[in-house]
């Protein structure tokens, strides 16, 4: 099986874990709620924290955004359900948990090449911009230069 796919079963079995822990467990939510939550949890934290945050900013900042993005995506579909019941307590638990396996994921993420995004070296296309001067700027040798001139 191709290891995106497997590290994707993963990540949804995670956030649907922090799921059934928030919502189910602490405010008795039906499983419905907890599996739309835990799909599209698990969806806009790959596009969005894996694919764009993480090689960006890197891990901790991407785990953050995860942890947010989640509790952001509850809310809306909870906001959408009828009989959804939760309190900011449990978003933030909810928020937290899925941020702290988020944090141990992106490492794997990020030391496995065939798994992506892949941020080695050799597949990144981001751009140096780091500027060269030739030796016509450097102080030194423009006084080599004028004591040459001077002969």
């Amino acid at each position: 099986m191709n290891k995106t796919v497997t590290a994707l079963l993963v990540k949804f079995v995670a956030t649907l874990g922090a799921t059934w822990i928030a919502f189910s467990l602490l405010e008795n939510n039906t499983f419905g709620f907890v599996l739309t939550v835990a799909i599209a949890g698990t969806l806009l934290n790959y596009l969005i924290g894996d694919l764009l945050i993480l090689p960006n900013f890197g891990n901790l900042v991407a785990s953050l955004g995860d942890g947010g993005l989640a509790m952001l995506t509850a809310y809306i579909i909870g906001t959408f359900t009828y009989g959804f019941r939760a309190n900011i307590t449990t978003f933030i638990i909810f928020g937290i948990l899925v941020a702290i396996f988020e944090y141990f994921f992106h490492i794997y993420l990020l030391k496995t090449e065939e798994v992506a995004p892949n941020t080695s070296d050799t597949h990144n296309n981001h751009t140096n911009f780091n500027m060269e001067a030739g030796d016509e700027f450097s102080i030194d040798s423009n006084k080599d230069d004028r004591d040459n001139n001077e002969n």
